[in-house]
């Protein structure tokens, strides 16, 4: 029943109730697996538990991660600090390279205080709203980790990477794990915060404007600010396969929309920038 499943305690006198095993022998419970089956007039809860007798868990309820320091390493760009984003930064300091993330909006705190002028005062500001900012889009909704994708593949791993920055260990048995928007916010902050004690960076309020191309060869970004441009890892002739990952959210229309690019020369330069062309920018 749900109010049996909502606790170990509650769980191990259900435990000790079906096996008939004494309470004080039933030392912890763990909840692998956890689905409601809402089907009928009476709802169940179906749990799947292993139950340690007479012996505590010898293994964390997750499996973290050693993030090294990457301050020496080949900088990589990434644009865009949502979900993909952070992730892709995280999987970068694993092999060794260092992330520069660059984000149009603001951070998840300050973001969350232009979205509440937005019902407040009917104030939306364009480059930090629910759909830009620290997070992306799903910050600020509730805070869902499921998909309807049925070729979404493994997901424990992402889902380890969370509880490791702070998110319930629920969420690893749950058939629909939920963070929840109260929990997240910390959660990304942890995750920038790791990102940065590695050696990595992230600019926020920069959003990207162009690329900044060598012979046919993307080599790093031109931001809105003026002067402030970013370089992937061309240094003297050593070329990785990615030096710059574009990982935007679907309001990023003028980055992945139908749209029209223009390839500007710079003079005296053998370098060129390829810049989107906002005017004919178009929704598909």
């Amino acid at each position: 029943m749900p109010e049996e499943a909502v606790n170990e305690q509650s769980l191990r006198q259900v435990v000790a109730r079906e096996t008939g095993e004494a309470p004080k022998n039933i030392r912890a419970v763990r909840v692998l697996k956890r689905s409601i089956d809402a089907r009928q007039r009476t709802i169940f809860v179906n749990v799947k538990l292993r139950v340690f007798m007479n012996e505590m868990p010898s293994e964390p309820e997750y499996q973290s991660i050693e993030y090294k320091d990457v301050s020496a390493g080949k900088p990589v760009i990434v644009v865009g600090a949502g979900p993909g984003g952070l992730f892709a930064a995280l999987r970068l300091i694993e092999l060794g390279l260092r992330p520069i993330i660059v984000e149009r909006g603001k951070d998840v705190r300050e973001r969350k205080k232009d979205i509440a002028l937005i019902s407040r005062e009917h104030k939306v500001n364009g480059e930090s709203n629910y759909s830009f900012g620290e997070g992306g889009a799903g910050a600020y909704s509730d805070g869902k980790l499921y998909t309807r994708s049925k070729k979404r593949g493994s997901v424990d791993k992402i889902l380890n990477i969370f509880c490791q920055f702070g998110a319930s260990p629920s969420i690893l048995a749950d058939a629909h794990p939920h963070i929840g928007t109260d929990k997240l916010p910390r959660v990304i902050e942890n995750i920038r915060e790791q990102i940065k004690r590695c050696g990595g960076e992230v600019h926020f309020e920069t959003r990207m404007d162009a690329f900044i191309m060598k012979e046919n060869e993307v080599i790093g970004i031109d931001t809105i600010k003026k002067h402030l441009c970013f370089w992937g890892s061309h240094r003297q002739d050593t070329v990785i396969d990615r030096p710059c990952m574009v990982k935007p959210g679907f309001a990023d229309t003028d980055i992945h929309g139908k749209t029209a690019c223009r390839l500007h020369s710079k003079s005296g330069s053998d370098r060129s920038k390829y810049t989107i062309d906002d005017e004919s920018v178009k929704d598909s």
